[in-house]
């Protein structure tokens, strides 16, 4: 069974990531010690994409290289 984007979202906030306002329904993601910016534009209920989980991926790769 494939993972729910509210899991997504519990995730990113247990990194530190803070939810920021977007356009229309997207919300964009920032984490104060990372570059980028992951946008995610479903519903709680929604199946997680491959390219987010792979972002989500990248982004704990780089938090742990900073640590």
């Amino acid at each position: 069974m494939p993972r729910k984007i509210r899991d997504l979202k519990a995730d990113l906030i247990r990194l530190g990531f803070a939810e920021r306002n977007g356009k229309g329904s997207h919300r964009n993601w920032k984490h104060p010690r990372l570059r980028f910016i992951i946008t995610i534009a479903f519903e709680d209920g929604d199946d997680v994409p491959r390219y987010l989980e792979q972002l989500l991926k990248r982004a704990i790769r780089e938090l742990e290289s900073n640590s």
